[in-house]
């Protein structure tokens, strides 16, 4: 349940130098780059964030997760974005209900949910075609 900041840094910067190739990129404009971006951190971010302030279990390496999540999914543009996001919350969910079924997990049950959020991502990232499938 430890996110170490190493790992978020190195995703971070991956962050920006794929930012920066499709600034380079001719057939993509720059603020349409930027502003997909910049709306993909306040998709990911702001509904954590909140979360956070109002008293509900997430954690800090998820806060500092997001924000790079939300850029990578930005890259590939903000609807990208909010689907990996939508998907992430689904699989996180869809978890918790097995968990509490089963009878394995309860209502107080904590989820990582960096898993999640990283797979959410990952998803749509492949998706989109930004990442490579795996084979």
């Amino acid at each position: 349940r430890r996110l170490p900041d190493t790992y978020t840094l190195v995703m971070a910067l991956g962050a920006l130098l794929g930012g920066g190739c499709l600034l380079l990129a001719p057939d993509r404009g720059r603020t349409g780059v930027l502003v997909d971006v910049a709306l993909g951190v306040v998709v990911w971010t702001l509904p954590l964030l909140v979360a956070r302030l109002t008293g509900g279990a997430v954690g800090l390496g998820d806060l500092k997760l997001v924000p790079v999540l939300g850029a990578l999914t930005g890259l590939a543009g903000w609807e990208t974005a909010v689907a990996g996001l939508v998907l992430a919350f689904l699989g996180a969910g869809a978890h918790a209900l097995a968990l509490v079924v089963t009878g394995a997990g309860g209502m107080r049950t904590r989820i990582p949910m960096g898993p999640w959020l990283i797979g959410g991502a990952l998803l749509v990232l492949v998706a989109e075609g930004f990442l490579p499938p795996g084979g």
